[in-house]
């Protein structure tokens, strides 16, 4: 096909877009046929992955509040507007287990070399070009470091976002491996007593905090909470005290 009928197939625009309006597009008029035992076999493969999961998230962690748990609890809220951003290693890494995008373009992360910081500005970002999404920023502990000052802007210029952090109080990531590696885990540890939900609140948002002994109903009233500020047009910023957890065991950074 040439160049000219791609630009009129394509909701009509006078350019070719992106892969993400082409793709779909060319999907409608060519006929895909797979074999219905592939289809079984990958269906077979993701239901016994979420059975994994869904007992896994059963398990109660001594030192606080298990991610798979938090995230379960969280996509179970997700709208058709939400939109998700990722910005962390062993959180983030947890999150794009669980969490479902509702759509296309509906998640946002670092890419494939995990550069870290980015969660702030995407969050203003995607708030700037959807205004009416939810736009959910998961960070770790240890990223959240880099742009969690965006906050400030995001309240002054009215542009909201849910912040979620999860506390576990060290690099993760990088500590399981470390000490694995090398025996130490210097350079690793953090203060998981910073009160991160406070420093949200002194750049203007609404600070929510989820305590290490927070049940699956306590973790689900603040999330609606959360959403409940942010339709007032609020940033929030939830402090989740983690557990450690060994979900992502086995796992390699870099």
């Amino acid at each position: 096909r040439s160049k000219q009928w791609y630009q009129r197939r394509v909701r009509g625009r006078s350019e070719l877009d992106d892969v993400c309006d082409v793709a779909p597009a060319i999907a409608q008029i060519v006929p895909v046929h797979c074999d219905p035992s592939w289809l079984q076999q990958l269906r077979a493969s993701e239901e016994a992955e979420e059975a994994k999961i869904s007992e896994q998230s059963k398990v109660a962690l001594d030192d606080g509040v298990n991610p798979v748990t938090l995230f379960k609890v969280l996509d179970s809220l997700l709208t058709e507007d939400s939109l998700l951003v990722g910005d962390g290693g062993d959180f983030v890494g947890t999150a794009a287990r669980i969490l479902r995008p509702r759509g296309p373009l509906r998640w946002l992360d670092p890419g494939a070399f995990g550069t870290l910081g980015a969660g702030g500005g995407f969050a203003l970002g995607a708030k700037s070009v959807r205004p009416k999404s939810v736009v959910w920023v998961l960070w770790g502990d240890g990223s959240c470091a880099y742009s969690i000052a965006e906050i400030e802007p995001a309240t002054r210029l009215n542009l909201p976002f849910i912040a979620i952090i999860g506390n576990d109080g060290s690099w993760g990531q990088i500590e399981r491996e470390q000490v694995k590696m090398l025996g130490s885990d210097v350079g690793c540890p953090l203060n998981p007593a910073t009160p991160y939900h406070k420093v949200g609140e002194g750049y203007g948002a609404v600070g929510l905090e989820i305590r290490p002994s927070a049940t699956e109903e306590k973790m689900q009233q603040t999330l609606r909470l959360a959403q409940e500020e942010h339709s007032k047009g609020r940033t929030v910023v939830v402090n989740v005290a983690l557990g450690k957890s060994k979900f992502r065991e086995g796992s390699v950074s870099v």
